[in-house]
Order: structure tokens, then sequence, then C-alpha cells
């Protein structure tokens, strides 16, 4: 059976963000028809690897430590590069992972983890390796900036053009991010795969006044959009 190795720093499992429900969902899908092994970079709860198994029907779980903490720009105040996200203890762990695991293609989630294409790939000879991207990091960058919000890293186009060369397939989240990463990188495979959580449609509602709850992080995405509807 096929054989995917899914690497992450992201507790997806705990589903309470839109980005973690969508790799659950993405996990779910793949244990149903291949093999999936899970790479998780971080500290894990005890007893991750049954619940996965149970909740997900995820193969395996293999958990890489890391002894860094939270990521920061080198200029006080400033926003991390990626370069700022690597860590080489990692890539090797990884690597060490791989070669135990033989997948035959490597799905790594955003990024910020997209340095380990080039640490780790000696270990996985003939695998595919493929980048989940979630977004244009470039492009979400620049709308941060043009509204005087601060972004979680900061990104060039040619940076990101650059990051997601080694790989052989990129994951875009919707058609119009698929189209900029064509754009972006031509002649590079590129699908895109949507949020697969379900919408669950309710009856209309007619009496006054009508009362709405918004729910979300607060992120400035999120925030702009309330003022904005406000």
């Amino acid at each position: 059976m096929t054989t995917v190795a899914l690497v992450t720093d992201i507790p997806f499992w705990l589903q309470e963000r839109g980005d973690r429900c969508r790799i659950d969902a993405l996990c779910r899908y793949l244990a149903r028809h291949l093999r999936l092994t899970l790479l998780f970079i971080g500290e894990a709860p005890t007893g991750l690897a049954e619940r996965l198994r149970a909740e997900l029907g995820v193969a395996d779980t293999r958990v890489i430590a890391t002894r860094r903490g939270p990521v920061r720009s080198a200029t006080p105040g400033g926003e991390p590069r990626l370069s700022d996200f690597e860590d080489a203890d990692v890539a090797r762990d990884l690597a060490d992972l791989l070669a135990e695991v033989r997948p035959d293609a490597i799905l790594v989630e955003y990024i910020r983890l997209a340095y380990l294409a080039k640490a780790s790939r000696s270990a996985s000879p003939g695998a595919s390796w493929l980048l989940d991207t979630h977004d244009v990091m470039s492009e979400r960058c620049r709308q941060f900036h043009a509204v005087g919000e601060r972004h979680w890293i900061a990104i060039s186009e040619n940076e990101e053009r650059e990051a997601l060369a080694p790989f052989d397939a990129v994951l875009g989240i919707q058609d119009a991010d698929s189209a900029l990463f064509r754009k972006m990188l031509p002649g590079k495979t590129v699908i895109t795969v949507g949020h697969a959580v379900d919408i669950v449609e309710h009856p209309a509602r007619t009496q006054q006044p009508v009362q709405v709850l918004f729910v979300g992080t607060a992120g400035a995405p999120n925030r702009l959009a309330l003022a904005e509807f406000l």
C-alpha cells in the first residue's frame, strides 16, 4: 500500500481553527485510501498515537522533539523570515524517521517547514515531496501590510518561489491561489485541495430583530472582517 508521511508542527487534532479542521479532514481522507504516517514536530500529548489511530485511522505516529522556543525575528519588533524557522536538529531527526518509514510521498504542512525538502530529502530517495500551502503567503503578507497589520512571517514573492521550488507538487487551498502558484512556478504540478469541512445549512430566520453571533480567532482578518461588517 502507498505510504504517505504527513509532516506538521500543528496540533490539528484540536480542531479549534479552520486550518486545523482542514488538516484533520485531509488526514481522515488520506487514512481511508492510503497508509498514513504522521510525523509531528513538537510536544505531543500522552496517548496521541492511539487517539489518532482510533479517530482518524492514522497507521503510525512519530514525534520529533524540538528544544527551541517560539520563533521570533532577529530584529526586535520585526517579523520572522523563513530562515528563522529552520531547525537543523529537526531536519536531522526527520531524516532518520524518513529513512525508517520509507514513504512514497511526504506531505509538508505550511511554508515555514519548506526547508525540510532540502535538508531531509536525501533520506527518502525516490519519494515525492508536496507542500500544503494554505495560503499564497507573499500575497497574504502584502495584504496585511497594506492595512498596517503585522504578519506572522515577512516573505516576498521571490522568497516564496525559492522555498516552493524543491517540491514536486504544491497544494493550493482554492482555485485563485492555485492560479497564482502556476504563474509563480511555471511547469510545477499544482493541485487545488479545498476546505473539506462539511457545510451545514440552517433554515431561514424571519423574526426581527436578527441576532448574529460571530465566532473566530482574534487574528487580523477576522477583526477587520467584523469591523467592515458592522
